[in-house]
């Protein structure tokens, strides 16, 4: 009816389609008829689905299933490929033909006829639709059954689609719910169920013996199993929603052990006979496990494993129903082989699911009236645990897919389900039993299935490997099964048996591999290690001795003394060798010219080999190939993600110098410079290269008027390709070998003949290398613009070039023996049967440009295959190595042009944009075919699922070429091995489920022990040592640590709950201050370094009232004794009483220790100092015993340092570097000055400080106070700083005094160094403006401004500018100010040469007039020039305004000495003038000037007025001020 199906029209199953009724629809070509759908609508029943609901071609429909399903074709002669191909086609054309039965209406006769047969008594005859013989057409009506039935029991929707949509042509109306359960119930009364559980019951459906099970028999089978477990049973409505679940295919694993199971109805009960029934389901589950093909194909919708999930279910609500089932059933013989049948060997990973799940329900499920399935528990599990043996050597068998992922529960027959089914028995036996013991439990012995288990464990052999690893799932259900043994508490596990099995636990999970034993540990998936963590949980729960032994293995792996010292933010994961196999290299910045050039070198197996087991025979070059052995062993056997090469660069020289990681080079350059170098490194090496890389070129000249040839020969190891102008490589050769004629003016000269002769001249390849390179001569140099440029013309290459039209014996027809040149040949360049195929194996991509860009590459495995023999390609890019898909080689190295979609915003348009790749290729590897093999073909070699077979000795073979031996030397091999040891051990501590498998060592199994006090503090001392050790060694290094705060307050709590956690703690920092010294002072996380401190804090805190009373031994002790005299006490014998003052005392001690390199990270050192001190007077009296104040100056003087520092870096040599004073930061000591402060103030007793000499000396001891000075100088923590002065000049006016002239000294010192003068500028304003305080204070703006006005001669304008800021907040500068302008006034407002000064003058006495108003104006004010605002002052600031203006007026008849304009210039009365012009607020400034006039005019006359300038600033600004005060008084202009 319609032109084109919607297939043909691009419509998708599905897709949603909009359409507007009211779109415009282009005008057709008449052509006297309309289209279709322009026609009239037909009728109904001409319609092709109603027209096939009609006799005979309903009929036929069956017919033709029943003849696709039963074909024949044992009278034809076919192999056994086209009978299976036959038979596939088949089976998918009868489900054509069934998919269209689903989609047309359903059939009324059948419709109406089951409606009938349930409605009226008389015609309630089934057999007319239910006929075995025809499987295709019960299932259609066993589908009209469902749909009449009520569809609100049904759990499971059908997957076949039965056209429910359609059947509404003669209903418009779905019936009534009260209809549907009429029908459902007068089904069941008629005697329909009666006549399906006939059906079922004959057998007609099942596997016949001699033939195979037919799909459709399979399919109908499952459909009746459905409706029989659904009308069966008991009505849904008197059972909970848990029980209508039961019918239902579980979707989880993970699922309640609460499953109720609906009971049979009566009805159904009394016709069944027990045996006949239990022998059915357990033939029709066993025929669905095995099938007889395992390549058949299966087209259908319902499949083997829907057939064991209802034949189940029928027969767990047989076996709630009737007690009678339970004894039959286990007393069956063939019970064990059926089981293992359905959960061992059923090859569907569904089936042995589904088998698993209905055992589950028989054994662990409820029936609604309390019944319960435990009879069934104890004979199933014998059963099952005969096949332990079994199970437990089954291999796995999955799969992995194209991104090398495993596929789990593969086809073929497996353990993973038998294990789950297993355990889930297992933990549901009950050990204690209400009431009775039954015979089947007192055959299950716990402690010998344990001990078997156990064994079993041990035994197992290494099946799990490092890199795409496959899980053992046989290790892995033996493990979940000791789990669930032991969670019994049998004897087994706190025996020696018992300590042996968390031994060997603990190898296959901490087991280290080394150069002989790589494939330990046995654990490696993730999966695995988390069973293998469960189990030691599991031994260590509830068992002192399991969990002291299971500790003292943990802990050595977080001893600092196992392993190197960890990085910061450091995840193991993120550094782990490539799924694919290989390393990469690190870039150093820009080598990757390098690394893509040694990828390159290893991926070629006779080169690997070669450098691995080469000998130096120069010294120049000993060093060189050494590393270059270090990074092939790396290469082929390191565990981590990339090697950083830097000790090669060091090593490596170019042009006599070091490789430069910093400077980009030409890959090619140093492609040729490495191959040069390797062939003087060694005679085997260079005739390695020799056969590899070196070709040989011939130039020959063709004499055309003589018989003579001219003819050179040149060595080549890579050819350059033209690029510009060209399409592909086989066009640029062609351009290499080109032919070029010389005649005319360019004859060629005969050495032979000696004239003149036409010649042709032309390169050819005489001898051509094993591996051909091709460099691609991207670059060229314009030489218009007169700069280098990058081609990005697009440029191919083949996988298989072929060059035999490139070598001389094909281009060159000449005679040797007339030869010009006679030539030594070797005998090797001239062989008849040399292979001229090549394969592509290597690509190396430039992205960039001329200037600059970033080399990868592609290459090929030359060693593995895939599975399906196809090449194996990767990609090379620094440090990440990823398997590539070759078909995209020609978009990522052909360069040219791409096109990409962007949106014009003008038109509202997708726009097509075009632009040249920068991403191009550079280098090109071929490699020769061997003679008779394909291009493009090498030995498939078998496709190991671990990767590490180039991480292996291994042995190789290429083609013909002998076996290769990538064995690696003695030193070379222990080297690499001992960092893959550290390594691997790193990556199996920093991980999530070790994390977790800790917390449960230090949170929960502690909990789950003895609870006899003096065990359990035992336990807690363990678990405080345990969680120390992971947290401070281990958690606190890792990247990824979301749990750190729950760490740290268990540690802190652990800690804490006991005294003797605490000072284990403290004892152990004592002995040794690594932690403090890696956590407190090294780490550059702040974070880290704050929730150490507290922790610090809180456990000394806890321990303070035991240990207080210590804190000053012997002093104390002394004090006590009976002995009234005074012995001399040794000032480290102090405070060794207690750990608390021990550990302060070492803490103190490692400021002696080199920690000046990490001065920016003390912040958190002197505060836990501060704190400490903050804890009460004893602490405080405590750290000044100690010298405390001594030990923090002399370290902040650098008196017990080095001049250097050792910083470790990953190179096998120390740098030094040395220190400079930037180093220190002045934010990370100020809390060192707020406790200097403190401990200084607590030493006062009365008006005393009762310092020691040592620490007084370091105050205030030496010429100029060095300390305060350099701190002062430092700007750290000013305000604490002043604090101390304060405390040390309390009643002390003489140290006040030396003070000042120290802080003076200092701005005096530091010269025209603004910054260096600011801070001391800082300390004299909190000095001066502190007001109040305790008695004895010294007044030190006295002291200040004695010396202030020596200091302003140095540094004039920043002593002006702070003494401008003090006059408005201290009363006695503002008053010292204002009576002393004789003295400073003229000296730096008239006097000083540099403005800034002057201004800073003016500024000055602006300052001193008390008025915010009047300061503010003269800030605001642009110019003298500006208009005055009127301006209100107080009395006593216009009284200060008097005076300052009159002091100015005073000073005209001076001024006029500076207005000489060769002395000091236009405008060096700018600034007096403004002022004075300022302070012209009213008519009496103005009259005030009248006795000034003639000092005015005598300036004025001669010396600005003449000579006449235009840009005299100083004689403007006078004008302006006269202006001024002329205004309201005409009498100050009659000088005029």
């Amino acid at each position: 009816m319609d032109e084109k199906s919607l297939i043909e029209m691009g419509f998708k199953d599905g897709q949603v389609i909009f359409v507007s009724v009211s779109a415009v629809r282009p005008a057709r070509k008449a052509d006297g008829h309309g289209p279709a759908s322009y026609r009239l609508a037909p009728q109904i029943d001409k319609l092709p689905m109603m027209l096939l609901l009609n006799e005979p071609h309903f009929e036929n429909l069956f017919n033709l299933l029943q003849q696709l399903s039963n074909l024949n074709l044992s009278n034809m002669n076919l192999n056994s490929q086209e009978h299976f191909g036959l038979k596939s086609k088949a089976k998918i054309l009868s489900r054509n033909v069934w998919e269209l039965l689903m989609v047309i209406p359903t059939n009324l006769r059948i419709l109406n006829g089951l409606e009938n047969a349930a409605n009226e008594p008389e015609s309630g005859d089934f057999s007319q639709f239910f006929k075995p013989c025809s499987p295709h057409k019960l299932m259609y009506c066993l589908q009209v059954v469902e749909h009449l039935s009520d569809q609100s029991i049904m759990n499971r929707k059908p997957i076949a689609h039965h056209g429910e949509g359609d059947s509404s042509t003669t209903q418009s109306d779905e019936p009534s719910p009260e209809f549907q359960q009429m029908w459902h119930q007068k089904f069941i009364s008629q005697g329909g169920l009666k006549h399906l559980f006939e059906i079922f019951m004959s057998g007609s459906l099942q596997l016949k013996d001699t033939d195979e099970w037919n799909e459709w028999n399979q399919e109908c089978l499952a459909y009746l199993l459905r409706l029989l477990s659904r009308f069966a049973v008991e009505d849904k409505e008197n059972a909970s929603d848990e029980a209508k679940q039961s019918e239902a295919k579980p979707a989880n694993r993970q699922r309640s052990d609460k499953c109720l199971i609906p009971k049979l109805k009566k009805t159904i009960l009394d016709t069944m006979v027990i045996e006949n029934v239990l022998k059915i389901l357990m033939s029709i589950a066993s025929d669905a496990a095995i099938p007889s093909c395992s390549l058949s194909l299966h087209s259908g919708s319902w499949g083997r494993a829907e057939v064991v999930h209802f034949a189940l279910a029928f027969l767990v609500s047989a076996a709630y129903s009737r007690p009678d089932v339970q004894p039959v059933f286990c007393s069956l013989p063939n019970l064990a082989t059926w089981l293992k049948t359905l959960v061992l060997d059923a090859p569907e990973p569904n089936v042995r699911q589904e088998a698993c799940q209905g055992f589950y329900r028989l054994c662990l499920g409820q029936a609604p009236d309390g019944t319960t399935g435990y009879a069934f528990l104890f004979p199933i599990l014998k059963s099952l645990l005969l096949y332990l043996n079994t199970a437990q050597g089954m291999k796995s068998t999955h799969k992995q897919n194209g991104d090398n992922m495993p596929f789990k529960d593969s086809y073929g027959a497996g353990c993973m389900d038998y294990f789950w089914l297993v355990c889930r028995l297992v933990e549901a036996i009950k050990t204690e039993e209400q009431g009775q013991n039954t015979e089947e439990e007192s055959q299950i012995d716990l402690n010998e299935l344990a001990s078997c288990v156990g064994e079993y464990i041990k035994k197992k052999g290494y099946v799990e490997t490092r890199h795409n690893s496959v899980e053992d799932d046989s290790l892995i259900g033996l493990l979940h099964l000791m789990v669930a043994i032991l969670k019994h508490n049998t004897a087994f596990k706190c025996s020696t048996d018992g300590q042996a099995l968390l031994e060997d636990v603990c190898e296959c999970l901490f087991a280290l591999p080394n150069r002989v034993q790589r494939h330990l540990p046995k654990c490696k998936t993730p999966t695995s290690r988390m069973a293998a963590i469960d189990l030691l949980v599991e031994l260590a729960k509830g068992s002192i001795s399991n969990y002291v032994l299971l500790h003292g293995k943990i802990m050595k792996q977080h001893s600092k003394e196992v392993h190197s010292p960890y990085p910061w933010d450091y995840w193991p994961h993120e550094d782990i060798r490539s799924d694919c196999g290989y390393v990469g290299l690190t870039n150093l910045g820009a080598t990757c010219y390098m690394a893509t050039c040694m990828q390159h070198l290893y991926m070629i197996p006779q080169a690997r080999q070669s450098v691995l087991q080469a000998r130096c025979s120069l010294n120049d070059y000993q060093g060189t190939l050494l590393e270059l052995q270090k990074m092939f062993a790396y290469l082929q056997e390191s565990e981590r993600k990339a090697y950083n090469p830097s000790s090669f660069c060091k090593v490596y020289t170019m042009d006599k110098q070091p490789l430069n990681t910093g400077e980009q080079k030409d890959m090619t350059e140093f492609f040729t410079d490495l191959i040069s170098k390797l062939e003087d490194m060694s005679f085997d090496l260079k005739e390695l290269v020799k056969s590899l890389f070196c070709g040989v070129l011939t130039n020959n000249v063709v004499s055309l008027d003589c018989p003579h040839v001219s003819r050179t020969i040149e060595e080549f190891y890579t050819v350059r390709c033209q690029v510009a102008d060209m399409k592909n490589i086989y066009e640029s050769l062609d351009e290499v070998t080109v032919k070029d004629t010389l005649e005319g003016d360019n004859m060629y000269t005969c050495s032979k003949c000696q004239k003149k002769v036409r010649a042709e001249k032309r390169a050819c390849f005489k001898k051509l290398p094993q591996i051909l390179c091709f460099n691609t001569m991207r670059y060229t140099f314009n030489m218009v613009t007169m700069m280098k440029e990058k081609v990005n013309t697009h440029f191919s290459f083949p996988l298989s070039l072929n060059v035999s039209g490139y070598v001389e014996k094909n281009l060159m027809k000449m005679n040797r023996g007339e030869e010009e040149d006679k030539v030594t040949e070797d005998p090797e360049m001239d062989t008849d049967d040399e292979c001229y195929e090549y394969d592509l194996i290597g690509v190396t991509v430039h992205t960039g440009t001329a200037d600059g860009g970033h080399y990868y590459s592609f290459i090929r495995d030359r060693l593995n295959q895939s599975e399906n023999g196809q090449d194996k390609w990767y990609l090379f890019n620094d440090s990440e190595v990823k398997q590539f898909d070759a078909g995209q080689l020609a978009q990522e190295c052909y360069g040219g042009e791409m096109t990409s979609k962007t949106y014009d915003s003008m038109t509202d348009k997708f726009m097509d944009f075009s632009f040249e790749k920068t991403n191009s290729a550079y280098m090109l590897f071929y490699e020769r075919c061997k003679p008779g093999n394909k291009p493009n073909s090498s030995p498939v070699q078998p496709d190991k699922s671990d990767k590490d077979i180039v991480a292996k000795q291994s042995e190789e073979q290429i083609g013909d070429q002998p076996r290769l031996k990538f064995q690696l030397t003695e030193d070379l091999a222990d080297w690499i091995w001992q960092d893959n040891m550290h390594f691997l051990q790193d990556k199996n501590i920093f991980e999530h489920t070790y994390f977790g498998f800790m917390w449960q060592m230090c949170a929960y199994l502690p909990t789950t022990l003895s609870k006899n006090e003096e065990d359990r503090k035992k336990i807690h001392l363990l678990s405080a040592k345990l969680i120390t050790s992971f947290v401070l060694e281990t958690l606190i290094h890792a990247k990824e640590k979301p749990t750190m705060l729950q760490w740290i307050e268990l540690l802190t709590k652990q800690l804490n709950q006991y005294q003797e956690a605490g000072e284990w703690f403290l004892n152990m920092m004592t002995e040794d201050d690594w932690w403090p010294q890696e956590i407190l002072i090294k780490c550059p996380n702040q974070i880290i370094r704050q929730m150490f401190q507290h922790l610090l804090i809180q456990v000394i805190t806890q321990l303070k009232p035991r240990h207080v009373h210590l804190y000053h031994h012997p002093l104390t002790s002394l004090a006590s004794s009976e002995s009234g005299e005074l012995q001399p006490i040794d000032p480290m014998e102090i405070g060794n009483e207690s750990c608390v003052t021990r550990f302060i005392k070492k803490m103190l001690a490692i400021l002696n220790s080199g920690v000046r390199a990490n001065s920016k990270n003390l912040s958190e050192y002197f505060m836990f100092l501060y704190e400490f001190a903050k804890q009460g007077q004893e602490e405080c009296l405590f750290l000044l015993q100690i010298s405390t104040i001594t030990a923090m100056i002399q370290f902040y003087m650098g008196q017990n340092t080095q001049d250097y520092i050792e910083v470790l870096s990953d190179d096998e040599d120390d740098d030094v570097i040395t220190l400079t004073e930037d180093k220190f930061r002045s934010a990370s000591l100020e809390k060192m000055i707020t406790l200097i402060a403190k401990l200084v103030e607590c030493s006062r007793t009365d008006r005393q400080l009762n310092l020691s000499d040592s620490d007084q000396a370091c105050l205030i001891g030496g010429k100029g106070l060095p300390f305060l000075y350099n701190q002062i100088k430092d700007d750290i923590n000013l305000k604490q700083t002043c604090n101390l002065i304060f405390s040390l000049t309390r009643w002390n006016d003489e140290l006040a005094v030396n003070i000042i002239t120290m802080v003076f000294s200092g701005i005096s010192r530091n010269g025209s160094d603004y910054s260096q003068r600011e801070p001391f500028f800082k300390l004299l304003s909190l000095l001066v403006e502190f007001a109040g305080g305790p008695p004895g204070l010294p007044t030190f703006t006295q002291y200040v401004m004695q010396h202030f006005w020596q200091v302003a001669e140095y540094c004039s304008q920043q002593c002006l500018e702070w003494i401008s800021q003090q006059v408005t907040r201290n009363k006695l500068i503002h008053m010292w100010i204002l009576n002393h302008m004789d003295t400073w006034v003229e000296s730096y407002l008239l006097a000083q040469s540099n403005p800034r000064v002057r201004s800073a003058a003016a500024q000055l006495l602006i300052a001193l007039v008390p008025s915010n108003n009047f300061r503010q104006a003269y800030r605001n004010s642009r110019s003298i020039a500006s208009p005055m605002k009127e301006i209100h002052l107080s009395n006593e600031a216009l009284i200060i305004m008097h005076q300052i203006y009159g002091h100015l007026l005073n000073l005209l008849s001076r001024a006029k000495d500076y207005a000489d304009i060769s002395l000091y210039g236009f405008n060096h009365l700018l600034s007096y003038f403004g002022l004075m012009t300022f302070c012209l607020l009213g008519r009496n400034e103005k009259l005030m000037f009248q006795p000034y006039f003639k000092d005015l005019w005598d300036m004025f006359q001669p010396r600005l007025s003449e000579p006449p300038i235009p840009t005299n600033h100083n004689k403007q600004s006078l004008l302006i001020f006269w202006y001024q005060v002329c205004i309201d008084c005409c009498h100050h202009t009659m000088g005029f």
